[in-house]
């Protein structure tokens, strides 16, 4: 198989590199041993297509024609199965960026970054809560919060400071780094 297998290297890695599936070899003898193990090869020669958590075993023939219509097929499938979560990734995201520009209109609370902070907190004493969307403890404040910006910024915005808040993952990121940010909420 040592030939073919070269073959099939040198048809896919070098003069056709946009075919998208990379041919490789592990030894399973020496420094492979773990991911030999981790995709049960048992036998030698093993082939197996692998995409990320996607694994296929080839169970064809060993001619170069053979191996190269298989990692034709499984290419074309996983390039199919990347931009499908590619798109679900993109339309995801689109919902999320919706649902949080919906809840900045809808919020009282001044919603500041990197770009915005200080000169924010330069001008007039801001609370502010830092956090993580993903955090339990930030969700649980949450509404808390919402009231206390109701009355400090709307209610009575002369009463001292205005109640605001950074997402630390997104575009507060460096402004948590310099005020040594570490745990949700702070």
């Amino acid at each position: 198989l040592a030939p073919t297998w070269e073959d099939l290297a040198k048809e896919f890695n070098v003069n056709n590199k946009n075919r998208g599936a990379a041919i490789a070899k592990v030894d399973c003898t020496a420094e492979g041993k773990a991911v030999c193990k981790k995709y049960g090869v048992r036998g030698y020669p093993t082939l197996k297509m692998i995409h990320g958590e996607e694994v296929a075993d080839f169970k064809g023939g060993r001619s170069l024609d053979e191996l190269s219509a298989f990692a034709e097929k499984d290419v074309a499938g996983a390039r199919r199965a990347a931009e499908e979560a590619e798109i679900a990734a993109k339309k995801k995201a689109e919902e999320e960026a919706a649902k949080e520009k919906a809840a900045r209109e809808s919020s009282n609370i001044v919603w500041l970054g990197d770009d915005d902070f200080e000169a924010a907190v330069a001008a007039k004493p801001h609370f502010v809560k830092f956090y993580a969307p993903w955090c339990g403890h930030c969700k649980a404040l949450a509404p808390t919060w919402e009231d206390l910006a109701t009355q400090f910024n709307v209610d009575n915005p002369k009463r001292g400071a205005t109640i605001a808040k950074v997402d630390c993952t997104a575009e507060g990121k460096q402004v948590c780094s310099k005020y040594g940010v570490k745990g949700f909420p702070t």
